[in-house]
């Protein structure tokens, strides 16, 4: 029996997934059993690894053992057959300590023993740079969530894999290698569906380095990226539908532009090329973007500007950039995040905050409707809430969890860190810091807060 083991990289981070490939060649005449590698009970595969974490080294034991150690589950191989194998050495061993580590591994079986390594490896403690959640509006299960993140000294983006193991509750799985990013990437953006993401077998990652705006693809492999204007930054969420297409709205501050991203066919990635660039009706004081159902696939951008009388909301339709625009009654919030969703009719829905007072302590939810065809919006005026404490940021979202119409949510962070919700109003502080610009995941009966998290980079904290 032929036998290899490797691991894909020799660089990993502290919690990424690590896998250990081990590969099986029967090289004799006649079928054979083996030991299944899959199956970590069987102990004639031994795995040890030394290292800042084990600094006398440390055997992989698992959990639960087999009654009879002789008589492990087998494979049945043919003459010639090959199989790989691939074991989660993040799992078996714990590398939350940086450095250097070596693997080595010994297989006995059948008269046949042999070892392996050592194979060296480093942990890199890594930062986190950026991170973006990643939705697939109206598809979102219970069983996975996704988050994007840009991570390390020498970026790359990864996804943080999440699941709701029962109502008002959230875990990571998994962090797991997504693609390579540019030296100079200062941000993740991560690509908003109308689709289950799980229901494709790709991937595309994007980010934003001070003069470009770029995907990955995988696996088909490829990076296309488009130079952003000077000052131009993307709107959040990118946008792609389930053939792989991508399109991405930037602006400027007085613009808006929507750059296409075309899905790489058998080759290299084409370069994003901008379709079209409109002036905004005002300075554009924040911004978000959204992709409409299925089959119409329909690319909206709202922006929402300062007025002398309050504030602007405009939404750019993305076939040609045709807008619409609708005056609110409210001052803008600095570093607020609006929310945009499309029906099946192609009705665009939109929430901002706005605040009543000079002094940004009573802030209101104003929800803004351009039925399809029509140019004048509509706005409904909620009642406004008293915050307890200065205003720092806010954001607003939509469930995107199955069921329609999808739910409100909106937050305001103070300066001292306490959060403000619509679900209670009291002040209080999270368990872990918020990131900023603040992101929420709603679900069907739970909303979470994207939250920086001292081990795993990022997580998610349930508001009330």
């Amino acid at each position: 029996m032929k036998i290899g083991m490797s691991l894909d990289g020799d660089r990993f981070l502290a919690r990424e997934s690590i896998l250990l490939q081990v590969s099986l060649e029967n090289a004799s005449g006649g079928p054979v059993d083996v030991p299944n590698p899959e199956d970590l009970r069987n102990p004639q595969y031994r795995y040890r690894v030394q290292g800042p974490a084990y600094p006398h080294g440390h055997v992989f034991e698992p959990r639960v053992k087999l009654p009879d150690p002789n008589s492990p589950g087998l494979l049945k191989m043919g003459p010639g057959e090959q199989l790989q194998a691939q074991l989660p050495l993040n799992v078996m061993f714990s590398f939350k300590q940086p450095g250097t580590y070596a693997l080595t591994a010994q297989y006995e079986w059948g008269g046949q023993r042999q070892s392996f390594g050592p194979i060296s490896f480093v942990i890199e403690a890594g930062t986190l740079k950026s991170a973006r959640v990643m939705a697939d509006f109206g598809f979102q299960k219970p069983n996975l969530q996704r988050v994007l993140g840009l991570v390390g000294h020498s970026p790359r983006l990864y996804q943080f894999l999440f699941h709701e193991p029962r109502a008002a509750e959230i875990a990571m799985l998994e962090m797991m290698r997504g693609s390579a990013a540019p030296a100079d990437a200062a941000q993740a953006l991560a690509p908003c569906t109308n689709f289950n993401r799980a229901d494709v077998f790709f991937a595309r990652f994007g980010w934003q380095s001070p003069a470009a705006v770029g995907l990955e693809s995988v696996p088909e492999g490829g990076s296309a990226k488009a130079a952003l204007a000077g000052g131009a930054a993307p709107v959040t969420p990118a946008l792609m539908t389930e053939d792989g297409d991508a399109a991405v709205f930037t602006h400027t501050g007085s613009s808006v532009s929507l750059v296409r991203f075309p899905m790489p066919r058998k080759g290299a990635a084409p370069d994003g090329h901008v379709q079209w660039t409109v002036q905004a009706p005002g300075e554009i004081r924040a911004a978000a973007a959204a992709l409409g159902p299925q089959p119409r696939n329909e690319l909206y951008a709202l922006t929402v500007s300062a007025k002398q009388s309050g504030a602007q909301a405009t939404v750019f339709e993305g076939e040609k950039g045709n807008h619409r625009t609708v005056d609110v009654d409210g001052r803008i919030l600095p570093d607020s995040e609006p929310a945009l969703w499309v029906d099946e009719r192609g009705t665009v829905n939109a929430a901002v905050l706005l605040a009543e007072d000079e002094a940004r302590r009573r802030v209101f939810l104003a929800e803004l409707v351009w039925e399809g065809g029509n140019g004048h919006g509509k706005v409904t005026r909620h009642p406004a809430a008293e915050i307890p404490g200065n205003f720092r940021a806010a954001a607003v979202t939509y469930s995107v969890a199955p069921g329609r119409p999808p739910r409100l949510a909106w937050l305001v962070l103070l300066e001292d860190w306490r959060v403000v919700t619509n679900l209670s109003g009291e002040a209080y502080r999270t368990a872990r810091t918020p990131l900023v610009p603040l992101q929420m995941l709603a679900m069907s009966g739970t909303t979470y807060l994207l939250v920086a998290d001292p081990e795993d980079y990022v997580g998610f904290d349930v508001l009330r």
